[in-house]
């Protein structure tokens, strides 16, 4: 099955105390782009992933066989990085999509790394990133940007709305 997806959003502190300025979200996914499309004889070829759930939060690094997801467009459209990709049919990704049909609509977090410096704005602290290499989207139960996740899950000729599309979202 075919997904959209929002990644993540740009200039806002999410829930981590983290923000991600709009020119270095577009750096990153213009930098991932040119791996995207190239071939293992060209340079860095890379897949982009997504995992149930973050490989942080598993304990370890990332593991092929709980990829879900495999990503194959990326976008940054100045406000947002969007995402096209397959639900792999692998045994979780199997899982993935009963929970789509079922109504369970996950959210979507980066996974990365990179730099950042600390600024303190209203009396609070934000970890300001100041430059990004963006290494997957994973599927998560709560993303630290309340604005990203999946905005459609396409099934094999019809668009299937999520619970995303068809009711408001807090913001």
């Amino acid at each position: 099955r075919h997904l959209r997806a929002v990644g993540i959003t740009a200039d806002v502190v999410n829930g981590n105390g983290r923000r991600y300025p709009a020119h270095v979200l577009d750096a990153a996914v213009q930098d991932l782009r040119t791996h995207l499309h190239e071939s293992a004889g060209q340079g860095r070829a890379m897949l982009l992933l997504g995992e149930a759930e973050h490989p942080s939060d598993k304990g370890g690094h990332p593991n092929l066989l709980e990829t879900v997801v495999r990503w194959d467009q990326v976008a940054f459209d100045g406000a947002q990085v969007i995402l096209e990709g397959t639900v792999l049919e692998t045994s979780k990704g199997r899982d993935i999509l009963a929970l789509l049909e079922g109504g369970v609509t996950p959210d979507i977090s980066q996974r990365g790394y990179g730099t950042s410096v600390i600024v303190k704005e209203d009396g609070k602290q934000v970890e300001e990133v100041t430059a990004l290499t963006i290494t997957g989207y994973d599927l998560v139960v709560d993303g630290a940007d309340p604005n990203a996740g999946i905005t459609m899950v396409e099934a094999t000729a019809e668009a299937v709305p999520t619970i995303q599309e068809q009711e408001e979202r807090p913001m």
